[in-house]
């Protein structure tokens, strides 16, 4: 007489947990990441003994920061916040034999964005979010060496479309 009714309660009991299971996996409409932050800008810093060499010179400028695949050409890259500052990550090669660090002045800053030590002869890595404006890349153990200039443009391209971000 028991099992009947345990028979008949199996798939009750199944339903219902299919539905608690399925009305719990929905999640809010709206995203917090939506749109994804732009992804960082890569520059390449060269110190030499009598300048200073920044490639490319600017970042948020143009929308060519990512190519487009084949199937997306003529799509429009989706656009992230303009007023949120740009992650730019420095690559740094110090040819010098004096080690030094990379000051970054601009109108926007106030004091001056200052990376740790690179040794001489050596590379590095300095990552600072900026805001749009123009800037100076100066060594600071190295009068002579001319600083470069350096723009941060107000656009923005969401990383929304590119594979294996964080």
């Amino acid at each position: 007489m028991g099992r009947g009714r345990a028979t008949r309660a199996i798939p009750a009991v199944t339903g219902v947990v299919a539905a608690a299971l399925l009305g719990a996996g929905c999640g809010p409409s709206s995203h917090p990441n939506d749109p994804r932050p732009p992804a960082p800008a890569e520059i390449t810093v060269n110190i030499a003994p009598t300048q200073m060499q920044v490639q490319p010179p600017t970042a948020g400028v143009t929308n060519r920061t990512t190519a487009n695949l084949s199937q997306n050409q003529g799509v429009k890259q989706p656009a992230a916040n303009p007023k949120t500052d740009v992650v730019v990550h420095f690559t740094i090669s110090n040819a010098t034999s004096t080690n030094t660090a990379l000051e970054i002045r601009g109108p926007n800053l106030g004091a001056p964005k200052i990376s740790p030590e690179i040794v001489a002869n050596g590379n590095a890595t300095y990552q600072v979010a900026l805001p749009t404006g123009r800037y100076r890349i100066d060594a600071a153990d190295i009068p002579r060496a001319v600083p470069a200039p350096f723009i941060v443009g107000p656009e923005r391209t969401s990383s929304q479309q590119d594979l294996l971000l964080p």
